[in-house]
């Protein structure tokens, strides 16, 4: 199937796992780097689903994905034309083309796939700054978990959980001399 280039008025979300996403609402430039098997980077279309209002349009996204999102995790939305103003020095053949992909024994077809092609290498520094370029221009960073959540423009900050051997215990009174406090 030949791949169609989709216009610059269209727009594309990417998910970002909530390891990409910072607590100031930032993402990781990771999120838009190849990884080493990849020849493109996978993204959804959102206007392949027509009229559609924006929410419908990204539940139809999460029904269909064939990745496991993590319920923390964001999708990225991006403005096609924007990210190639963005991109156009740098990477002057940088292309967004749909390429649906077709119902098998465990998914239902999804006719919003598609592939950002002509990114550099995911290890290379090139592909850091690529990926810090694109991050720039995300629109919005959408909830994965779908309901009475709304868009936000950053996700809500979260705090990452202490772990065992980052807690602080507290001595509340002085131990008898000679003896030693052993941790459970």
């Amino acid at each position: 199937m030949i791949a169609m280039e989709l216009t610059e008025d269209a727009h594309v979300v990417r998910y970002a796992s909530p390891r990409q996403v910072h607590a100031d609402g930032s993402l990781d430039n990771s999120v838009f780097r190849l990884r080493p098997q990849d020849a493109g980077l996978s993204i959804n279309w959102l206007e392949a689903f027509g009229d559609m209002a924006r929410a419908q349009q990204l539940e139809q996204v999460r029904r269909l994905s064939r990745l496991n999102m993590r319920p923390n995790g964001r999708l990225a939305e991006l403005n096609v034309g924007r990210t190639k103003r963005q991109l156009r020095e740098r990477l002057p053949s940088l292309s967004f083309r749909h390429q649906p992909l077709a119902a098998d024994d465990q998914y239902a077809a999804d006719p919003s796939h598609s592939e950002i092609a002509g990114l550099p290498p995911g290890d290379s520094l090139q592909a850091a700054l690529i990926g810090e370029m694109i991050a720039e221009v995300v629109l919005n960073l959408h909830p994965v978990v779908s309901g009475s959540c709304l868009s936000l423009p950053h996700p809500l900050p979260s705090f990452p959980r202490k772990r065992e051997s980052q807690t602080v215990l507290r001595q509340t009174r002085p131990l008898p001399a000679g003896h030693f406090w052993i941790p459970a």
